[in-house]
């Protein structure tokens, strides 16, 4: 039900899987355990071949299946039901278990090879009914700029209760975070990390084959109406450079008629200067503190 749920909504299906099984240890008349050296795959051939099993009726009984992250102590197990993932299917995706998967954390510079942060909308990976500590909407956010700026893909986690539904504390985030994404979903389509990932508080990505970068102005106490200046020594603007913030036309600011909101650009001995009005009236209170994208075209 599941599956076909995304499939209905044309979004990608991804599946996690872990090796370690307690039960099946606990068959075996072994300790409940993650770390002891029968507890793991490499060194227990009949779990080896258990979760193999599992994997084969995941990969075959569900239709085509698009990514799958492999959890679990035990690299050989993670290995190997990656090959096994890939000998049904050459396409799927594998993130854990083939790439880099840093938890709770983002790596201080990108790296070599396709990666992913993993983080949990609160503190714990499941539901937690007490006691639990959510992220808020703009510091997810922020942490989704950073993380696609450095050439990372961001899994985040939200755990649903025991009826299945989220409860209002997460949805509340996980609707600002889709607002947010509504506004500026252009600027993760076709696009890669800057050779220049960011200077001071604003991020970069730039498109893949136009002379287009988005970059993403991270600032604190910004309020609406409010022009602010800022100066990119990576940039370089050619004659025919056009400037724009995604999710407002630059030519009204509401109930100030005679107020000029228009962002603009123009080049400077190094690099270039962008003026940018936060205008955009996201909310009836004009609080919307979440970063604001600028489209900069004709640029490199």
């Amino acid at each position: 039900m599941v599956v076909d749920a995304f499939r209905k909504e044309g979004i990608a299906i991804g599946l996690y899987y872990s090796p370690d099984d307690f039960y099946f240890l606990h068959q075996q008349g072994l300790a409940v355990s993650r770390a002891r050296p029968e507890a793991l795959a490499s060194n227990n051939s009949e779990l080896n071949s258990y979760v193999k099993s599992q994997m084969k009726e995941l990969m075959t009984q569900y239709g085509i299946i698009d990514i799958v992250f492999l959890d679990g102590n035990d690299q050989f197990g993670k290995t190997e039901l990656a090959k096994l993932c890939w000998e049904i299917n050459p396409e799927v995706v594998v993130t854990r278990g083939a790439i880099e998967t840093p938890e709770q954390e983002t790596p201080d510079s990108p790296l070599p090879s396709p990666w992913e942060s993993c983080y949990t909308l609160g503190d714990q990976w499941q539901f937690r009914p007490t006691n639990e500590s959510y992220k808020s909407a703009n510091n997810t956010i922020r942490k989704l700029i950073e993380i696609r700026a450095k050439g990372g893909n961001f899994l985040l986690n939200f755990g649903p209760d025991s009826e299945g539904s989220f409860p209002p504390e997460q949805w509340g985030v996980l609707n600002e975070i889709s607002l947010w994404m509504f506004i500026n979903e252009e600027a993760f389509e076709q696009t890669e990390p800057h050779q220049q990932i960011r200077e001071e508080n604003i991020w970069f990505l730039k498109h893949k084959t136009e002379q287009t970068i988005y970059a993403f102005i991270v600032e604190d106490n910004w309020e609406h109406g409010e022009r602010k200046t800022f100066q990119l020594s990576s940039i370089q603007a050619m004659e025919n450079a056009k400037i724009s913030v995604l999710g407002h036309h630059g030519e009204v600011l509401e109930y100030n008629p005679e107020t000029d909101p228009s962002p603009s650009i123009k080049n400077k001995e190094n690099g270039i200067e962008i003026s940018i009005m936060r205008a955009q009236r996201i909310y009836n209170d004009r609080q919307w503190a979440n970063p604001i994208v600028v489209k900069l075209e004709g640029v490199y």
